[in-house]
């Protein structure tokens, strides 16, 4: 509820204190997913509707390699597709569910242009969405 993700190493006599942690938000970071494909990824998702994507090799730069703000409301739910690292699909209070491909490059935007190139799917007028899987 902090805006922080924290890391605790459970092997060590030490696992009751955070090793390490990235600052992610300034609204509560409700969700989160750990890529399977690509252990060294984390999916995460907060109050304000923002979903970002961090490489915890690099927690020290503090900057996601990925962050999206396209929902209206806060995200409910994140997850990896089980065999491929750069496709997420994230619920939301906004009542839609979306799945984002981040292996799309982005090309330069239009002012107008609403939606981005790595939104592959939506799904519209849903009620009290949940979670994803």
């Amino acid at each position: 509820m902090d805006g922080t993700i924290k890391f605790a190493d459970m092997r060590g006599e030490y696992k009751n204190e955070c090793a390490s942690h990235i600052d992610a938000s300034d609204v509560d970071v409700n969700v989160m997913s750990w890529c399977k494909e690509s252990p060294n990824l984390i999916a995460a998702g907060s109050d304000d509707g923002l979903v970002q994507v961090w490489d915890i090799r690099y927690i020290q730069k503090a900057r996601p390699i990925q962050a999206i703000k396209f929902h209206e409301a806060p995200i409910t739910s994140i997850q990896f597709q089980p065999y491929e690292d750069s496709i997420i699909s994230v619920a939301s209070a906004d009542n839609r569910i979306t799945i984002w491909d981040f292996s799309v490059e982005a090309d330069v935007k239009n002012k107008d242009d609403e939606i981005p190139e790595q939104l592959m799917f939506i799904h519209q007028g849903l009620e009290d969405v949940k979670e994803v899987t």
